[in-house]
């Protein structure tokens, strides 16, 4: 038993790459295991990956990007068994664009309604942390979604380093943690069996 060879606690979280046609799937192998806690994330739009560049084929930048917010949009009306959306503006990390951050102004409208959802259907947004190790320097999502979600009356946040490697791990949590407090928020979220427990963020 590894808790109990290395005394702690071992909680049990998926990240789910939701894609419309295998909704079905989806659903039932969220409930097939005792999960803690489930990001729900979009990698993949239209049947196209994000990764290795075949999204962007054709596509402007505000196309490319105004296609990914429409999916996540997607995802949160159809999706429910998830507890957090992860890395919101992932699509930022990809694309052969000369500047590859977005105006917020641009896309405010949709991430309004996505945020709204999420409020209503009481979900959160992870802040991850990922983008502060690459080029962009940038937490996910950017600032002026993580207030927008607050202003909407969002409490839900959890902090994700989303690491491939254990150096990784928890990278840049302070920081993030003080974003969260300047944007309003108090309290970050750790998940047990599908429940948060609000931790204070500590000034």
């Amino acid at each position: 038993n590894i808790a109990e060879e290395f005394d702690a606690e071992i909680l049990i979280g998926v990240e789910i790459g939701y894609q419309k046609e295998y909704l079905d799937e989806i659903n039932t192998f969220v409930k097939s295991y005792p999960f803690d806690f489930v990001i729900s994330s979009i990698h993949f739009a239209d049947g196209l990956d994000f990764y290795n560049g075949d999204f962007f084929i054709g596509k402007t930048q505000n196309e490319a990007y105004q296609r990914y917010f429409e999916v996540l949009e997607e995802m949160v009306d159809s999706f429910n068994d998830f507890d957090v959306i992860g890395h919101f503006d992932y699509i930022t990390r990809y694309g052969n664009f000369m500047d590859k951050r977005y105006d917020f102004k641009s896309y405010e409208e949709i991430i309004g309604r996505i945020l709204s959802k999420l409020v209503s259907k009481g979900k959160g947004i992870e802040i991850n942390t990922s983008g502060m190790r690459n080029d962009l320097k940038i937490f996910h999502p950017k600032k002026e979604v993580i207030q927008l979600y607050r202003s909407l009356g969002g409490e839900i946040v959890t902090l994700g380093s989303d690491a491939h490697r254990s150096v990784d791990y928890a990278s840049d949590f302070t920081e993030a943690a003080q974003l969260l407090a300047d944007s309003g928020f108090e309290f970050v979220c750790e998940f047990d069996k599908r429940s948060y427990t609000k931790r204070k963020i500590s000034s």
